[in-house]
C-alpha cells in the first residue's frame, strides 16, 4: 500500500515540474467604453494572439499554454483576475491590460509575484514604480508628443489657433497637457468643467482642437465642436478615432466640416512581417494588434529562451519576426520605438 501511495505522489510531482508556463492574456473593460472597445477591439487582439502563437512555433519548439480572459468589468474585476492568475505557479507572462490605467491596477494586483507583465497600449505610466516586473510594448507620451506636435505644425495649428481638451483625472489625458503647455500652447478646455457657454465661445474663435482624451471622454466633445465650427481640424492624440466607430459616425454626419487626423504609428509601413499580419485581416484593424502581436511573441520567446526584456539586443528583436522596430527597453519599462512605424 505505501508503495502505491508513493508512486501516486512521486506522478503527481512529476505532473507539477513537467506543467507548461502559461501566458495569460487579459482584458477586462468597462462597458462604457462602448461597444467599440469591448466587442470589436477584444475580438481583434484574440486573433492577433492566435496569429502571433501560430508564427512562432513555425520557427521555435517550446511548450507552453496560452490562456485568454476577454470580459467586461471594473476594476475591482480586473485586479481579483490578475490576482487569481497569478496565484498559479506556472503562470510566467501576463499580455493585455490595453490602456495605462488598466496597467496600473494590473501592475498592482501582481505586485507580489515574480510574473512578467506586459502591457499592450499603456504609455502614461511609469509601471516599474508599481511593478519592477511590469512593461509595455507601447512607446512613452514623450516620444508620442514628438509626432503629435509634428502633426500639428504640418497642419498650420498654431498656438493661436488651438485649443487643447484634455480630461486631467486621466493620466494619459493630464500628462499630453503638460506637454502641451511646455510646447507654448496656451488654449485649452477641461472637459471636467461644466461651464459650456465660457468654453463655447473659446470653440467658435478657433479652428484647431487637439484630443488628448481616450476615446469613452471624446464623444461628446467632439459633437460640441462640430456644433459651433464650420471647418475644424480635430487632431487626436491617438489613433484609435481613426478607427472608432462612435466618432467617425458623428464625423460622417457632417463630412464638410471636419478633418481628423492621428498619428501614424497604426499606418502600414510595407514591412515583410507587417504585411503578413494584415493579411489575416478584411479591413484594416484597429492599432492594438500589432502591439498585441508583438508582445506575444516577444514574451513566448523570453519564456522558451529563459531571457528578461531587458536585456534583448536590437538584432536578436529583428529575429523574433515583430512587426515593429524596437531598440531596446526604456527605464520605465517601455519598449523603445518611434511612434510613427519604423521598420527593421
Amino acid at each position: 500500500m505505501k508503495k502505491i501511495i508513493c508512486f501516486i505522489v512521486l506522478l503527481f510531482l512529476s505532473f507539477k515540474v513537467s506543467a507548461k508556463p502559461i501566458v495569460h492574456v487579459v482584458q477586462v473593460v468597462p462597458v462604457e467604453f462602448g461597444s467599440y472597445t469591448v466587442q470589436d477591439q477584444n475580438k481583434q487582439i484574440s486573433h492577433a494572439v492566435d496569429l502571433a502563437q501560430t508564427e512562432f512555433l513555425k520557427n521555435n519548439q517550446c511548450d507552453f499554454e496560452i490562456k485568454k480572459t476577454f470580459k467586461i468589468g471594473d476594476s475591482s474585476e480586473l485586479y481579483k483576475t490578475i490576482q487569481d492568475a497569478v496565484v498559479d505557479s506556472n503562470t510566467k507572462r501576463l499580455v493585455g491590460f490595453s490602456r495605462s490605467t488598466f496597467s496600473r491596477i494590473a501592475a498592482k494586483a501582481a505586485k507580489n509575484s515574480s510574473v512578467v507583465g506586459i502591457s499592450i497600449g499603456a504609455s502614461a505610466n511609469d509601471l516599474r514604480k508599481i511593478n519592477p516586473n511590469f512593461y509595455s510594448i507601447a512607446s512613452d507620451q514623450k516620444i508620442q508628443w514628438g509626432d503629435i506636435e509634428g502633426l500639428l505644425k504640418e497642419k498650420s495649428c498654431t498656438a493661436e489657433n488651438t485649443v487643447g481638451v484634455f480630461q486631467e483625472t486621466d493620466s494619459y489625458s493630464y500628462n499630453f497637457k503638460k506637454f502641451y503647455k511646455s510646447s507654448g500652447y496656451k488654449q485649452s478646455l477641461s472637459v471636467l468643467n461644466s461651464n459650456h457657454s465660457k468654453q463655447n465661445q473659446l470653440i467658435k474663435s478657433n479652428k484647431c482642437f487637439l484630443l488628448g482624451l481616450n476615446i469613452a471622454a471624446s464623444g461628446d466633445v467632439v459633437k460640441r465642436i462640430l456644433s459651433h465650427v464650420k471647418n475644424a481640424t480635430l487632431i487626436s492624440s491617438a489613433d484609435w478615432s481613426y478607427y472608432s466607430k462612435e466618432i467617425n459616425k458623428i464625423i460622417k454626419d457632417k463630412p464638410k466640416a471636419v478633418s481628423l487626423y492621428v498619428p501614424k504609428s497604426c499606418y502600414n509601413n510595407g514591412s515583410k512581417n507587417m504585411n503578413k499580419l494584415m493579411n489575416h485581416y478584411k479591413s484594416w484593424p484597429d492599432c492594438v494588434v500589432p502591439m498585441t502581436y508583438d508582445a506575444i511573441l516577444v514574451s513566448l520567446h523570453s519564456i522558451c529562451y529563459n531571457k528578461k526584456f531587458d536585456d534583448y539586443s536590437l538584432d536578436e528583436l529583428k529575429k523574433i519576426g515583430l512587426v515593429k522596430k524596437y531598440y531596446g527597453v526604456s527605464s520605465t519599462g517601455n519598449f523603445i520605438s518611434k511612434y510613427r512605424f519604423d521598420v527593421y
